[in-house]
């Protein structure tokens, strides 16, 4: 027969088998008294009033959880949809030490265990989570929830600590007209023979600026994987590669876009990103990386050599028969009603002009004559001139 024992007897028995042993003895000086007084204080205290800590101790063993500590899974769960997936309540408060307990259980990946101190709304990096959480199949949520293409960003939070944000990213921002579609064409079928074998690739995309880097490894990214993962460069300096190593571990993307190497740190970022290409080219052979970068000139030649970026694919400005070839693409994409002799006199125009600046001139031409376009378009040469000094 189970009985149950009311919470307030509960708590004078704890209370007494407490205070017995620190209760004063005949022949005590007044300031063992006064210690061991002090004592009984501080034991009623911590059993009327527990702290944070052992309030978190307490769920801890009665859920037999373990500890873990990644800020940006912590940032991740309250950022994203993960947090859908559990039950997410507030358990405790305490306010000696100004800290809040939040519990989160679901009936398919277990329980979670996070502290927020509640004055500044920061939640801690460590954690808690039942024994055996398959985080890999709790990150499956989070593909779901952007559709296989997300990218991180370091952004400051109200009290100007860098964390890490999540959004998707648009797959096609521009169609590849030109050279780039033969290309496409060849890298992919490239790529595949290696991955046949296992064997991951790390691509640098170099060339000026507009000239279809990004919308490239976008792409060529959809088209041989189903989940992405696109950073800046710049952002590896706010994360610590354990934690990054944890997150890419769980989330297994099949291609790492790293955006605007050259603007990295060169004593901060790039080492973070050497350590994390080489730790996953020897435990995850199913992931590849795609960097692409402005220019190739500054960095450290042992971030150039064969073993760490595999192929290089440099992206030129279009010469005059691919020019012709991409605005009469985006003319026809746009239904410019233009003469073959207008879109031919812009070719020749346009030289030293990159994709992006082609893409504008199209579409203007739907709203402008050809005459004002014309002179949008030494407009655009002139003020590229500043840029190349």
């Amino acid at each position: 027969m189970k009985v149950t024992v009311p919470r307030n007897v509960r708590i004078a028995l704890k209370i007494a088998t407490s205070i017995l042993p620190k209760l004063p003895q005949k022949g005590d000086s007044w300031l063992q008294i006064a210690v061991k007084t002090l004592g009984i204080m501080n034991s009623v205290d911590e059993i009327m009033f527990p702290s944070s800590h052992s309030q978190v101790q307490a769920i801890v063993d009665r859920y037999d959880l373990q500890v873990a500590s990644n800020k940006q899974f912590v940032e991740i769960f309250f950022g994203t949809n993960l947090r859908e997936q559990f039950k997410v309540r507030l358990t405790h408060t305490h306010s000696a030490d100004h800290m809040k307990i939040i519990e989160a259980d679901s009936d398919n990946y277990g329980r979670l265990l996070f502290m927020e101190g509640y004055r500044d709304g920061d939640v801690r990096c460590e954690f808690y989570h039942s024994k055996g959480m398959d985080f890999m199949a709790l990150m499956n949520q989070l593909w779901e929830g952007y559709d296989g293409r997300i990218q991180v960003t370091s952004v400051k939070n109200t009290y100007g600590e860098q964390e890490s944000a999540l959004t998707t990213f648009n797959t096609c921002p521009n169609p590849l007209y030109g050279v780039l579609h033969g290309r496409m064409k060849h890298l992919v079928t490239r790529h595949r023979r290696f991955a046949v074998d296992k064997i991951p690739r790390t691509y640098m995309l170099y060339g000026p600026p507009g000239t279809g880097k990004s919308s490239f490894a976008t792409q060529f990214a959809e088209r041989l994987g189903s989940r992405s993962l696109r950073m800046e460069a710049r952002t590896f300096a706010t994360q610590d590669v354990k934690n990054m190593m944890f997150l890419l571990h769980s989330m297994q993307p099949d291609f790492l876009i790293i955006d605007d190497v050259d603007k990295a740190d060169m004593s901060e970022d790039i080492p973070a990103i050497l350590e994390i290409m080489q730790r996953f080219k020897s435990d995850h052979s199913t992931m590849s990386v795609i960097m692409t970068s402005n220019a190739i000139t500054g960095f450290d030649p042992g971030f150039l050599r064969p073993g760490r970026i595999d192929t290089w694919v440099e992206f030129q400005l279009p010469e005059e028969a691919e020019r012709l070839d991409v605005l009469t693409r985006y003319s026809e994409e746009f239904k410019v009603l233009a003469t073959k002799e207008q879109i031919a006199g812009l070719t020749t125009v346009t030289a030293g002009l990159s994709h992006d600046y082609l893409r504008e001139i199209a579409q203007l031409l739907r709203y402008d004559d050809a005459e004002s376009v014309m002179s949008t378009v030494a407009l655009m040469k002139k003020l590229q001139v500043p840029a190349a000094k």
